[in-house]
């Protein structure tokens, strides 16, 4: 069990630290954070990306340590045996798994003599070895790590080190306590990221009886166990809004452009456009939006926009499915269930639970109380001091 911390307050002087990735998603999650701290305490920001202007940071390459490596590589393998039949098992599996040990080790032994730890730190990941071994640094230190979910929920984000999870909504509450420690403090307070974009992108535009209802779609990268052949069959669920409906894709930040072309001729749908915008003009743009799982989903939703999850085989999205459960969204399960909607829009336009109603937003937790900071909010207590250097701090 990890170790649980008493009312731990940041004494005057300390820092706060933001330890995050250089994708929109994760600098969009903690920006709301970091402008209201900085002006109150020290900031450190680390990673390879940055929320401010002409600053980067690299993580310095781990040197290669063969021996712990079989060493580690030989416990894992022990550790498989106990959990049954190992000739059963996928060696690749398992090799993957030793893998990440080693990894873990290598980042541990960097992050002692790299980092100091001071006051507070912000995560928006874990499952990056550096990541796991600041959080865990933190952790010996006796400060608080704050982990904000940056999207969501995967089996992986059960291996937190953090003492605080914020989360999107009290929908994966139930999830998450199942899954970690049971000294972990699980926010649902509102989230950063969805009250943010809320702010940025305003109301839904006026409906205009006689335009087409405009769409942007979210696409998912194949990766993992999400197949070319299953992308393809979501997104063929938007065929029956060609010349209904004004339809962007909005590409996801691991997709390249050529394959995003490819897939979309493939399925049949030419008559889609590839957004060049923000995200934050997409949504502006848009009457709603459409993805398999997408957590843009819940930011549209913050908006005021239309949420329609486009899974052919919705079994597979057990996420999705909790949240339509719970109000959020319709589900396109056949290219025909855009039929009722496309009807809804000229009668007068879309209703819950296409569109969830502020009030639901806030018994879902998805946004707070907006007269109470984020310190407020989470019980942090900062004290004065200047502005710690923003560069990686060499310890002896």
């Amino acid at each position: 069990m990890l170790r649980p911390l008493s009312s731990q307050k940041v004494q005057a002087g300390s820092a706060v630290t933001f330890a995050f990735l250089p994708t929109p998603a994760h600098r969009n999650t903690l920006e709301p954070l970091v402008e209201e701290m900085q002006s109150l305490s020290p900031v450190r920001l680390k990673g390879p990306g940055s929320l401010e202007p002409g600053l980067s940071f690299q993580i310095p390459e781990q040197p290669p340590n063969l021996f712990a490596g079989f060493v580690s590589f030989y416990k894992t393998l022990q550790l498989l045996t106990t959990l049954g039949n190992f000739k059963k098992l996928d060696f690749r599996i398992s090799g993957r798994v030793a893998e990440r040990v080693c990894s873990c080790l290598s980042a541990l032994q960097w992050i002692k003599i790299l980092i100091e730890p001071r006051g507070v730190l912000f995560l928006t990941y874990e499952l990056q070895p550096w990541l796991k071994g600041l959080a865990w640094k933190w952790r010996q230190a006796g400060y608080r790590v704050i982990h904000v979910m940056h999207g969501q929920r995967l089996d992986l984000y059960q291996c937190t080190q953090a003492t605080d999870l914020v989360l999107f909504s009290k929908v994966d509450e139930p999830w998450f306590r199942q899954r970690v420690d049971p000294s972990v403090r699980i926010w649902t307070i509102g989230h950063p990221r969805l009250e943010n974009v809320r702010k940025l992108v305003g109301p839904s535009p006026v409906r205009d009886g006689q335009r087409l209802p405009r769409i942007t779609f979210f696409s998912q990268p194949v990766e993992g166990s999400y197949c070319r052949m299953l992308r393809i069959a979501d997104w063929k669920l938007l065929s029956a809004l060609n010349k209904n409906a004004e339809v962007r894709l909005r590409a996801h930040p691991r997709e390249s452009r050529e394959n995003i072309e490819r897939d979309l001729f493939d399925a049949g749908l030419t008559f889609i456009t590839i957004s060049e915008a923000g995200l934050i003009e997409d949504l502006k743009w848009c009457d709603g939006v459409a993805s398999s799982w997408s957590t843009v989903s819940m930011e549209a939703a913050a908006c005021g926009r239309g949420i329609f999850w486009t899974c052919s085989s919705p079994e597979r999205y057990e996420a999705s499915q909790e949240l339509r459960d719970h109000g959020i969204g319709v589900l396109i399960q056949e290219a025909a269930a855009w039929e009722q909607y496309l009807a809804q829009w000229k009668q007068g336009g879309w209703q819950t639970p296409v569109v969830v109603t502020e009030r639901r937003l806030r018994e879902l937790g998805m946004i707070g109380d907006s007269e109470k900071s984020w310190i407020e909010r989470l019980e942090i207590e900062l004290g004065q001091g200047e502005v710690a250097n923003s560069e990686w701090r060499v310890t002896n």
